[in-house]
């Protein structure tokens, strides 16, 4: 098909065929093997275009039909549920994509005892899962698992090789081992650009990877270098409204309003949210956290009830779908406290600013810890208390 394919209409006219007979169906009836491998393509394809809650029903029915077929232990069955779990995670729902992405392990377990493509990828995924957890301690012996088993199948270069040097990293970040992280991206990165060329989508995410550690490391400038060439090659692979490039105009950002460049973070918040609220739904976990981002630049412009509004609703939307120690309900639940801080209602202020302190230190966002902290010390040297203040610094 053309790149101008209305891939959302042709998947709500296969859904209306589904439920008419016609099409595929209507050729094999209605449960199939190439009916529910028609359904899985099609929703592998709006999962690339970032159309995950379009994508899920999809993802459903084949489950349905592999299951009907095949009872439960089958290789097409795993691999449905698998995709069910990813389709979870990525909208932010981490709790629903691990409950069935451990159920795609235990079964990937039982079809491959040893080595196999399909049980290292079930393993990377539950740790991607887990590490949305804020689970890293748990996350890592996943991924070092799935990439020894890559290199036992694959060699020492392959995409799949470069994935899992990514993933390790990013757990590594988490763990605040910066050189060890910054190393596997770098080769990751490196495998990339000898594999797929100059521009990709996957070697934009390996820039956006480098850039955080070069900031967690204190090159703020290089790392707002790389991350809008990063950002760039996202829009240019991707197109304008994908999650990726969301979620690279968020990063970016974050670290504009740092650097005082409220003017430019203003519009990369703006595009983050109008992409990931037409991608993703209003109460999706990315939209509070661009909520929770736009709080945090009303903050620094020293709107501290605007802050405190966005903020308190941004919390609201995360514990949907998430933990309350997690660490974006933590970043939400201490910009509160901040924006109160900033109102001078400081015993209000107080419980927010010490309860996400925790919370915080599970980030792969390596400065909120330190963030937290600072903000601690503000409320208490407003409050006149420094001898809280100091405990902090």
């Amino acid at each position: 098909m053309s790149a101008s394919t209305d891939w959302g209409a042709l998947v709500q006219a296969t859904i209306a065929e589904l439920a008419a007979g016609t099409t595929t169906v209507g050729l094999y009836g209605s449960t199939h093997p190439d009916v529910a491998a028609t359904l899985t393509a099609l929703a592998d394809v709006l999962s690339y275009k970032g159309e995950y809650e379009k994508a899920e029903p999809l993802i459903r029915e084949a489950l349905r039909i592999r299951r009907k077929l095949y009872g439960e232990v089958n290789a097409d069955v795993a691999a449905s549920i698998g995709d069910l779990g990813t389709n979870y995670g990525d909208r932010g729902d981490f709790k629903q994509a691990e409950f069935y992405l451990r159920q795609a392990l235990v079964l990937q377990r039982k079809l491959h005892p040893t080595v196999h493509p399909d049980l290292a990828e079930a393993m990377n995924n539950l740790g991607w899962a887990l590490l949305g957890l804020n689970q890293p301690v748990q996350a890592e012996p996943l991924y070092r698992l799935a990439l020894e088993m890559k290199r036992q199948m694959l060699g020492d270069a392959h995409p799949e090789l470069a994935l899992g040097l990514s993933n390790l990293a990013q757990v590594l970040v988490m763990r605040r081992n910066f050189k060890g992280a910054e190393t596997a991206y770098r080769q990751a990165l490196a495998m990339n650009r000898k594999l797929l060329g100059d521009s990709h989508p996957e070697i934009a995410q390996n820039m956006s990877d480098i850039a955080v550690v070069l900031h967690a490391k204190g090159d703020q400038e290089a790392a707002i270098a790389m991350q809008r060439d990063s950002l760039n090659m996202c829009r240019r692979e991707l197109g304008a409204e994908h999650p990726d490039v969301a979620r690279g105009a968020a990063l970016l950002a974050y670290w504009l309003i740092e650097a005082g460049s409220y003017g430019e973070a203003g519009h990369l918040v703006d595009e983050a949210l109008a992409i990931r609220r037409k991608v993703m739904g209003d109460e999706s976990a990315d939209v509070a956290s661009t909520f929770t981002l736009r709080a945090n630049l009303l903050l620094a412009e020293r709107h501290f009830d605007a802050a405190l509004k966005v903020a308190t609703e941004a919390r609201r939307i995360l514990v949907l779908s998430l933990p309350d120690d997690h660490w974006r309900v933590a970043m939400a639940k201490n910009t509160q406290g901040a924006a109160l801080t900033g109102l001078g209602r400081y015993k209000e202020a107080e419980p927010l600013l010490v309860g996400s302190l925790d919370g915080l230190y599970g980030s792969p966002v390596p400065d909120l810890p330190a963030r937290g902290r600072r903000r601690l010390i503000d409320l208490y040297t407003a409050w006149g208390k420094p001898e809280e203040a100091v405990k902090y610094k």
